[in-house]
């Protein structure tokens, strides 16, 4: 991980933004930025019922059609789809100049997703889920930064005006972090939409797996993931492990394959380590 950057200070500003989207970042973003002083000029989205509701919370402009853009912003964050990013980018050069800034939010998209009309690029993606009700702490969000030359200096320092803790990163970085992000906490979400349904099945609530889940991810970031694997597959015990497969098959017979999977990856794991040892 690279550390955590600063720079000297900057006359460039970011001070009026336009959102182009609804959704739940852009209203996590909004409402973040005009809390910090930041004015959102506009925000636009298709979608008539949401941007007019995120428009209310904003006190702010909104529209449906990009024909209608403030064209004097300073920023206009493009906070929709990732597949939108690059077709969202050629229509906003038939309005916006080509030094105009635009920021995309996504992990996995490349910088050169804006078109290279604009002269000034960046995605300053937020490693963190945006679920419509989350309260979030913003301070202790990582943000990864990549821009074109241009627009660095004016995206370090509006992270740093937003106290964010930032790491600038190439898309090769992002792309891994991205991944990682996805097999950690996407995948665990999944595995914890199984184990509901195993518990549903007796009445237990999934409030039960709290105490144990909290534990193992304290564990996991003091001690290290390696040294904090416990259960039947990291001890090798076949008895339980079978015994586990006989109750899936007699209730959920389709989460079987995911047991056995991540089972035997785990005992390959620490067999060829030790071996190794």
């Amino acid at each position: 991980m690279p550390s955590v950057h600063t720079t000297e200070e900057s006359s460039m500003d970011i001070q009026k933004i336009v959102l182009l989207g609804s959704g739940n970042l852009a209203n996590h973003f909004g409402k973040y930025f005009i809390k910090n002083k930041i004015n959102v000029t506009q925000v636009i989205s298709r979608n008539k019922h949401t941007v007019t509701a995120l428009s209310r919370k904003l006190k702010t402009l909104c529209d449906t059609s990009i024909e209608m853009i403030d064209r004097k912003a300073d920023a206009y964050f493009l906070c929709v789809n990732d597949d939108s990013i690059k077709q969202l980018s050629v229509d906003l050069s038939g309005f916006l100049s080509s030094d105009k800034l635009l920021i995309h939010c996504s992990g996995s998209r490349s910088l050169e997703e804006i078109d290279d009309y604009f002269e000034n690029r960046a995605v300053i993606w937020p490693l963190q889920s945006f679920g419509i009700l989350s309260k979030l702490d913003w301070i202790r969000i990582p943000f990864f930064v990549e821009s074109s030359h241009g627009a660095t200096n004016a995206i370090e320092e509006f992270c740093k005006k937003l106290k964010w803790k930032y790491y600038p990163v190439d898309y090769v970085r992002r792309k891994r972090i991205h991944l990682a992000a996805v097999i950690a906490n996407n995948f665990t979400n999944f595995n914890l939409i199984v184990a509901d349904k195993i518990l549903h099945s007796i009445d237990i609530p999934l409030e039960v797996l709290k105490p144990i889940l909290n534990e193992g991810i304290e564990n996991a970031f003091l001690n290290g993931p390696e040294q904090s694997q416990t259960g039947p597959a990291k001890r090798s015990d076949q008895k339980v492990i079978q015994f586990q497969l006989k109750e899936l098959s007699g209730i959920m017979p389709e989460f079987k394959e995911i047991y056995k999977l991540y089972s035997q990856k785990i005992q390959d794991h620490y067999n060829r380590n030790s071996n190794l040892g």
